[in-house]
């Protein structure tokens, strides 16, 4: 069987993983001490639950990505100014 989940149900379940993963960050130490980053926590939780599924129903999960392209355009698509380059410079030294 194969679920099928929707663009806007699979942004608020990024949504609710990336705050899954903050507490959990915040909770356990050594996420911290090895800075593993809270979204990275939150994948590892839905591959877990998604794996879960899989081995207990044999229902696999498709989740509908189109929506990330259009989130993460406006990332590549700003320019730096010579400016913000001078003050990730100088922050960082």
């Amino acid at each position: 069987m194969m679920l099928y989940i929707d663009a806007l149900t699979t942004s608020t379940i990024a949504i609710l993983l990336l705050f899954a993963g903050k507490a959990i960050v915040s909770r356990f130490e050594i996420f911290k001490r090895y800075s593993i980053p809270e979204p990275v926590i939150g994948g590892i939780v839905c591959a877990a639950v998604v794996s879960g599924i899989y081995l207990l129903h044999g229902s696999k999960i498709e989740f509908d990505i189109g929506i990330r392209d259009t989130l993460l355009l406006p990332d590549r698509s700003m320019p730096i100014s010579s400016a913000t380059w001078k003050r990730v410079i100088c922050s960082s030294a």
